[in-house]
């Protein structure tokens, strides 16, 4: 699986719009990863144990990967049709 980077969880999570995460997957995302914040609290804030916070933390990176690896895979083709 590709790696989702700091800029990658930042435009997903400031640009609802057009974001593959649901708002509550937002919130964890950016909670964690922005805010700093520890499960407990997160769990806390949202009335869910910290175990669902973890569960919700690791669903939205495996979508933000799966997401990022489809655009990989379509910018390699690209880069392969470019060059020939």
């Amino acid at each position: 699986l590709h790696w989702v980077g700091r800029r990658q969880r930042q435009l997903w999570i400031r640009d609802s719009d057009k974001s593959p995460l649901s708002q509550r997957q937002q919130s964890v995302i950016k909670w964690l990863y922005e805010d700093g914040k520890t499960y407990n609290q997160i769990g806390e804030e949202l009335g869910i144990t910290c175990v669902r916070v973890s569960q919700i933390e690791d669903n939205a990176l495996r979508t933000m990967r799966r997401i990022s690896s489809r655009y990989a895979d379509s910018m390699e083709v690209y880069r392969e049709e470019a060059t020939q």
